[in-house]
């Protein structure tokens, strides 16, 4: 592409349509152009320069556009700092961060999110989004306060969003549906690197919304457990009005390691009000336990856990419907089931590995309902104990030798339970 000197439109490329360097500028809002951005220790707040460019892609959108958003590597930066909030971006302007937002230490005190997209009057459909954020500064800061959040996107819609590191808040990640007619559906997210108390926080938050059919892929969300005297999740999920409004979400390959200091609980899962999700191929490790559930509605999780070492695989929501474990791997984890009245319910638990490393034991806590056990090529044992209030019967015992059950000994490769309470 050439330039003509004298009235600044392209030229010279066959077929090439004629347009203004000013109609190429409107592409993309370059941050650059705003914000100076720096290294190590990134000294310098960039936050008049953030919004400023933030505003132009708002200014640009508003006027019927799609522009994009880049933060552009540049030499001698290596990020972008911002001592307090961002301006909220409008949910019709994709973002592509290819080096980081730097949230410095100070912002910690401050009880919101540092960066909002979207709005709760409209759905942000067709958005792209590569977001890269980090917290400079001490990273029991975030356990202080448990509103300090990293990016929080309203309504997204058909949307892809892809995060490359969230690291150092105590929610690094909100997807929020709110406001009524309003859903987030649709979507692929790329989860990345995420550290934090509530790795991703999901809600729906009153009546008319809902978030549906969404899809969460890859990622790794952990952190260390020591010192922050807080009790973690890796993904929660929260339908705040009390109706279904939280369903079909789905979770593939997703890495969780939260670590467990023995006195708070880290679990995997977490739900409050009625939510359906499906998890499938996870890692688990370190972890307090699988999956807690307020109890307060709805709850089913159907969910293949590809490997687990050393967790507590820990089930306690009450469920009117049922708990599906497929294809599961253990390596002599202790797995329990809650405490509360699981009624209606259904443990399905179907492997070819179903025990790899050492015993594993399950313990049956006020569980009505059905289990079903294959521990074909299983190296280790099995064995099932009887809690509090709980009788085993056990129904059918096919021929085989890897399993046994406290009390009537040897039982078959696979066992179907009924539990009563």
């Amino acid at each position: 592409m050439a330039i003509d000197s004298t009235t600044g439109y392209s030229v010279g490329r066959t077929g090439e349509r004629v347009r203004s360097l000013a109609d190429r500028a409107q592409d993309v809002v370059n941050v650059a152009d705003f914000a100076v951005g720096g290294m190590y220790p990134w000294n310098a707040d960039d936050s008049s320069g953030i919004n400023s460019a933030i505003a132009e892609a708002n200014a640009r959108s508003n006027a019927g556009g799609q522009p994009l958003l880049w933060f552009p590597p540049a030499a001698g930066v290596s990020g972008y700092r911002t001592n307090s909030k961002l301006t909220t971006l409008n949910g019709t302007v994709d973002v592509i961060m290819d080096v980081p937002i730097v949230v410095h230490s100070s912002f910690a005190s401050i009880n919101d999110f540092v960066w909002t997209i979207g709005d709760p009057s409209y759905r942000s459909n067709d958005v792209d989004l590569h977001i890269w954020m980090t917290f400079f500064g001490a990273m029991t800061n975030y356990a202080i306060n448990p509103n300090f959040g990293g990016v929080q996107l309203i309504n997204p819609a058909h949307a892809r969003a892809r995060f490359r590191s969230m690291a150092g808040f105590h929610t690094p990640i909100q997807v929020k549906a709110t406001g009524a007619g309003q859903y987030v559906t649709g979507c692929v997210f790329d989860l990345g690197m995420i550290n934090g108390v509530h790795g991703l926080d999901l809600v729906a938050d009153g009546a008319g919304c809902w978030m549906i059919s969404n899809t969460f892929i890859n990622g790794q969300i952990g952190h260390d457990a020591s010192g922050y005297g807080v009790n973690r999740s890796g993904i929660r999920m929260r339908s705040i009005n009390g109706a279904l409004a939280m369903h079909d979400l789905r979770f593939h390959d997703v890495d969780i390691e939260l670590g467990n200091d023995g006195v708070n609980t880290s679990y995997a899962f977490e739900t409050v009000g009625s939510v359906s999700f499906i998890a499938d191929g996870l890692y688990l490790e370190g972890n307090s336990g699988f999956l807690k559930s307020d109890g307060g509605g709805y709850c089913q999780a159907m969910y293949n856990i590809a490997e687990s070492a050393g967790d507590t695989l820990i089930t306690e929501p009450t469920f009117s419907g049922s708990t599906v474990i497929s294809r599961e791997q253990v390596y002599g984890n202790a797995v329990t089931s809650g405490s509360g009245n699981r009624t209606l319910g259904r443990n399905h638990i179907n492997s070819q590995q179903r025990n790899t490393g050492g015993a594993a034991i399950w313990t049956i806590n006020k569980f009505i309902g059905t289990i079903l056990i294959n521990n074909v090529g299983g190296s280790g044992a099995i064995t099932l104990a009887a809690g509090s209030g709980v009788v085993l019967n056990v129904v059918t015992i096919p021929v085989g030798k890897l399993a046994s059950l406290v009390g009537l000994g040897p039982l078959g490769s696979t066992v179907v339970v009924v539990v009563q309470a």
